[in-house]
């Protein structure tokens, strides 16, 4: 929203956009050390084991899946 409400519905130096791009700064802040931390998971209720980030074979297979879905969605969706 930060950017596509820049200079046309608020001026940059306004405070609904400075507000803006502090929240999604602290929202991503708060995503990566929840990810990184996983408070009040259990190692085996986490939904995605740390075990699968550190395996090459499964980082390669979740790239692949990825990768497919992007292009299933082009191939739907895409230009046209």
């Amino acid at each position: 929203m930060a950017l596509q409400f820049r200079g046309t519905v608020y001026a940059w130096d306004s405070a609904s956009e400075i507000v803006l791009w502090v929240f999604s700064g602290v929202l991503l802040i708060a995503f990566v050390l929840s990810h990184i931390f996983h408070p009040f998971v259990d190692a085996g209720d986490r939904y995605y084991p740390a075990y699968m980030l550190r395996n090459l074979k499964l980082g390669v297979l979740q790239l692949a899946t990825f990768a497919a879905s992007g292009a299933v969605y082009v191939c739907m969706y895409g230009p046209g």
